[in-house]
């Protein structure tokens, strides 16, 4: 995550500022990575809101990601955190996480160019299901995303995950998509070719977050695989 922005006791018409001014995605600070789908800052596309988001009560809070079709700016994010959100941007994804109650987040479907809204979720780790991928791969060339965060499967190397909005060693959708920012900005660096998951990834989504992130990967040029129960 390359930030986190917390305020807190202004009202939410402050999210109407990051509608009307209408930004352009600060390209420079994203290291060229897909949008979902193709799209660009002009892209209109229907809006996926996860079911969950309408069935928490009133007052609860949680945390969701926001995928859109454009790379948020400071003041799109500055805008959020002022109407008291808590907000953490990824460095190379078209995404934010945000921890609001359950109006702040139904409050943000107008928000301009989001695709989609998903909250947060713990992930079914399947510990052991596939560091035999090393086996066949060259060295650094395989990056594994675990409960551990993200580092090089084979090799010598094995960078420090970062701390993102993960909570202990669980792992989330969010901690997850931390995995994939680091692989993404460090790919060059490490050669890598193949981002092993821990984790069951059936039937994602178009717009969930880790389908968006997953063909983002594919679109560069990475192949992406998750663990499966039965694979030991």
């Amino acid at each position: 995550m390359s930030r986190t922005t917390r305020a807190s006791g202004t009202r939410m018409k402050a999210v109407g500022v990051a509608l009307l001014l209408g930004a352009q995605p600060a390209l420079a600070q994203w290291d060229s990575m897909p949008l979902p789908g193709g799209a660009d800052a002009s892209t209109s596309g229907r809006l996926t809101v996860d079911a969950a988001v309408w069935s928490l009560a009133a007052g609860e809070t949680r945390r969701a990601v926001l995928t859109f079709d454009h790379y948020p700016d400071d003041t799109e994010i500055d805008a959020l955190g002022a109407a008291g959100l808590d907000v953490y941007s990824y460095r190379t994804l078209p995404m934010l996480v945000v921890r609001a109650d359950a109006l702040q987040l139904r409050s943000l479907v107008g928000l301009r160019g989001l695709r989609s809204i998903y909250l947060d979720r713990e992930l079914h780790e399947l510990a052991g299901m596939i560091p035999w991928i090393a086996q066949t791969a060259d060295s650094g060339r395989v990056a594994l995303i675990d409960s551990r965060g993200p580092r090089l499967l084979a090799g010598t190397s094995e960078p420090n995950a970062q701390a993102g909005p993960s909570v202990g060693r669980r792992l989330t959708v969010a901690a997850a998509l931390d995995g994939f920012d680091w692989v993404f900005r460090h790919r060059l660096e490490h050669g890598i070719e193949i981002v092993a998951n821990g984790w069951n990834g059936d039937e994602l989504e178009p717009l969930d977050p880790l389908g968006v992130a997953t063909q983002a990967a594919r679109d560069a040029g990475i192949a992406v695989v998750f663990a499966q129960a039965g694979h030991e």
